[in-house]
């Protein structure tokens, strides 16, 4: 698994979605500049699957993202680490998946 950005505010998260190919990303509900919903709505319109990882509270999170599963924070680095690689590996057997299209179109 690779780790391709840290983004602390919604700003520079956005322009990560824009400039990288992504198959996966892990949000914060709260950061620097606010919160994470901007980001978490490209990322829907994008088919990019995502996880909150986060202190807040189901019941605290926007009604919009309340089918995103939701990790709680604080967590062991070697938990959340498992916690998305089993996602992924479940992700990638969904054909909805952008990482499974991909596959399919370029016949790999």
């Amino acid at each position: 698994m690779t780790v391709l950005a840290k983004a602390s505010s919604s700003v520079s998260a956005l322009k990560v979605i824009d400039e990288s190919s992504l198959d996966f990303a892990l949000l914060n509900v709260e950061l620097q500049d606010g919160t994470s919903y901007p980001v978490a709505k490209r990322l829907k319109a994008l088919e990019i699957p995502f996880v909150f990882f986060t202190s807040f509270e189901k019941s605290e999170i926007d009604l919009e993202f309340h089918d995103v599963p939701r990790l709680a924070k604080p967590q062991d680095a070697r938990f959340v680490a498992d916690f998305v690689a089993g996602l992924m590996k479940t992700l990638a057997q969904t054909p909805t998946h952008p990482a499974k299209r991909k596959e399919a179109s370029t016949g790999v």
